[in-house]
Order: structure tokens, then C-alpha cells, then sequence
């Protein structure tokens, strides 16, 4: 019964994913490129009432009078135990909604570990994480300091103009091994004034999460996923007129630079409490995936290093040991590989491709293009499209 349910979920899946770009098993696909712009230049305070204020209210009721969410929810609850959650991040500031757009309370594991400020800091870093990971890895698994585990998938990415990331995020899970996860929540708040006989009651009282349920969240997770990107198009539709549009390629450094921070601010505080991650690993990772979810935005070693907070050289060459190559080597690829797809459309001509994924030089792009596929543009598009405008 379950398995005809998600098969009917995955073909629903599928229509999101074909929307938005995206082919292939949604486990290992990219996260979707459709921007999210909730505020104007002028109104970054994101405090008192403002355009973001306003469109979160509008979210959250659209939420609330969506029917399909509390089936999924109901789901959710019979299959693993658990339930799902709606982030809304901004900087510091994450709103948690119930699947009915009412604000969502903390399991009594996660309030105890905040209820210290380092604590509290700690698991902010994870939150964070938890948003951007979905938001440029797509449907993501990950696994807390805290020894706590959640599955979320991206409904709308970040843009220059605000540094918002909506995802969907699973409830919190403990490890289908409790006595092992334990050991590992407890390594993690050591130091920490908590009460642990409180917190591992508390740690013991989450749903375990065993293959089969992960399997399940998986798919609720992602279906919730593609619910509330419908959701959020017709309320960004129908928003004031000073919320733009981000345009898909980021302009100048700064504003890749904007654009970055956030995320790889995050990602510099991912291998606190993980002695087992290279230090660099989180940061490497994460500049990779923001690459390829965008390749044609002009990046830089220098724009990234600055948004990490990084000397350029110490960037180059944490990227290089994790990555394997240099940044820039990596920059060319990523954006070959979009190339690639683009000359699929036989209108398009090989100098507005070359424009298209980032390079100003028409003749560096062919060059490259050649070196890194064996064939020329024209060639490769006679080759695999069967025609050519030029």
C-alpha cells in the first residue's frame, strides 16, 4: 500500500522536477534554481512590520488552508513516527511552521540543548546548515552535532537581493542505534550546564529512524517540498511590487559575495563538535554545491575567499586539498558542463552560450570547451543535436 502511495508521490514529484529543470532520482538531484526575493533593498532590517513580515503572513496562511499538507502529515506521523516542518531563515532568525502554517515548538531535546547560549549558538549553526545544505544539494540527509538526524529538500533558494532560504526539514530523529546516537548527543554537550540525565530521557523519547522510515520521510519530505514550491509561486505571485526577482546569474562581486556569505558562514562552523570531519570539508563542500547551482555568476577566488572570511590564498588551498582541483579549474568545469546543456537548443548561437555560462570571451569559451570535452562547440552540436545556427 505504501509503496503504490509513494509511486503515485514520485509521478507528482516528477512534474516539479521537470518544471524546474531537473531530471533524475530526486535523492541525487541538484536543488532547483527558482529564486527566493521576499525583500527589497530597502528593507533588509527584516524587523517590525515589513515587506518580509507581510509575505511570511501570507505564506503561512496559504499553508494553513493547503489540504494536502496534513495528509502528508498524518503520513508522516503513521509511517515513521514523526512529522515535518517548513524553515523560513533569515540571517539569525529562522521561523519553524507546522505543516498548518502555525508557528512549530522545539521536542524537549532541542530546548534543553538551547537553553545555555553556547548551546543555543550551536544549534543555531546546525539550523543553518540544515537550510543551505537543502538549498544547493537538494534533498539532503544530515545528521546534527547533537547526534540528532533530519531529512529536508529546498522549496526555494536565496538571491542577492535577500538571504532567505525556505526548505522542508523532517522532525528531529534519533539514530536507529539510541545507545550510539546518545553517546554522541552527550559528547556534544559536554561542557554545557545541562542536566544529563534530563537530556538523555529527552534524546531517548525521539522517534528512531531505521532505513524503511528514513525511505519514508524521504519521500513525504520532498512531495512537501514540491506542495509548498506551488505555494510560495502563487503567494510570490500575487506579493507587493517591491519584491523583485532576482535575475539567475548574480551580477558583480559584491553581490556574489552577498550572496555567499551566509551559506559559507555556516559551513566555516560545520566540523564544531565533528572531530571525525576534516576541518574544511563543511566549506568545500558547500562552495561546490553554490557553484553548481549557479555556475554563470561571476565568481572569483577572491569574491569567495572574502565571503568566507578567508585569505585568498588559505581559500585556494583548502579548496584545492578537498576538491581535488583548483577552484578555477572547478569554475571552467561546472560551466562547461551547463554549456553542454544549452547547446542542446540549436537557436542558441555558440557566442550567446559562451555569454550565458559566465564567459565574456567567445574564443576562451571554445578553447576551453575543447580542451575539457575533446570537441569544439559546433562540432559537439553537430554531433549530438544534429544542426547549428552558425
Amino acid at each position: 500500500m505504501a509503496r503504490r502511495v509513494f509511486g503515485a508521490l514520485r509521478s507528482r514529484m516528477n512534474l516539479r522536477y521537470a518544471h524546474m529543470g531537473v531530471v533524475g532520482d530526486p535523492g541525487k538531484r541538484r536543488a532547483g534554481r527558482r529564486p527566493i526575493a521576499l525583500a527589497g533593498a530597502e528593507a533588509h532590517s527584516y524587523g517590525g512590520a515589513n515587506v518580509f513580515d507581510e509575505t511570511l503572513e501570507r505564506f503561512a496562511a496559504a499553508v494553513h488552508e493547503n489540504p494536502l499538507l496534513p495528509k502528508l502529515e498524518a503520513m508522516a506521523r503513521e509511517l515513521t513516527g514523526g512529522t515535518f516542518f517548513i524553515l523560513w531563515c533569515v540571517d539569525d532568525t529562522v521561523h519553524r511552521l507546522c505543516p498548518d502554517g502555525q508557528e512549530a515548538d522545539l521536542h524537549k531535546f532541542c530546548r534543553l540543548t538551547r537553553s545555555t547560549p553556547e548551546g543555543a549558538r550551536r544549534c543555531s549553526v546546525c539550523r543553518s546548515l540544515v537550510a543551505v545544505r537543502a538549498c544547493y544539494h537538494g534533498l539532503t540527509d544530515y545528521c546534527c552535532h547533537g547526534g540528532i538526524s533530519v531529512i529536508a529538500a529546498p522549496v526555494a533558494a536565496p538571491s542577492p537581493e535577500s538571504p532567505a532560504f525556505l526548505v522542508v526539514s523532517s522532525c528531529a530523529f534519533a539514530d536507529a542505534d539510541a545507545d550510539r546516537g546518545w553517546e554522541a548527543a552527550r559528547k556534544h554537550a559536554e561542557g554545557l550546564p545541562i542536566a544529563m540525565n534530563q537530556l538523555r530521557n529527552a534524546y531517548y523519547e525521539l522517534p528512531a529512524l531505521d532505513e524503511t522510515k528514513a525511505r519514508a520521510i524521504r519521500h513525504i519530505v520532498d512531495v512537501a517540498a514540491c506542495v509548498l514550491s506551488d505555494v510560495y509561486e502563487r503567494v510570490s505571485q500575487t506579493a507587493p511590487s517591491a519584491l523583485p526577482r532576482a535575475p539567475r546569474d548574480a551580477g558583480g562581486g559584491q553581490e556574489v559575495e552577498d550572496l555567499l556569505r551566509p551559506a559559507l558562514a555556516a559551513a566555516r562552523e560545520g566540523a564544531v563538535g565533528r572531530p571525525d570531519r576534516p576541518a574544511g570539508v563543511s566549506l568545500t563542500e558547500m562552495v561546490m554545491a553554490i557553484v553548481g547551482n549557479n555556475p554563470a555568476a561571476r565568481y572569483s577566488v577572491a569574491s569567495v575567499a572574502r565571503a568566507a572570511r578567508m585569505t585568498p590564498n588559505h581559500f585556494s588551498t583548502l579548496f584545492h586539498k578537498h576538491a581535488g582541483m583548483p577552484f578555477t579549474e572547478f569554475l571552467v568545469r561546472e560551466r562547461i558542463a551547463l554549456a553542454r546543456t544549452l547547446l542542446a537548443d540549436p537557436t542558441m548561437p555558440v557566442s550567446e552560450v559562451a555569454l550565458r555560462v559566465g564567459f565574456d570571451d567567445p574564443s576562451y569559451f571554445s578553447r576551453r570547451f575543447r580542451q575539457i570535452t575533446g570537441k569544439a562547440p559546433n562540432t559537439y552540436r553537430r554531433r549530438y543535436v544534429g544542426t547549428s545556427p552558425e
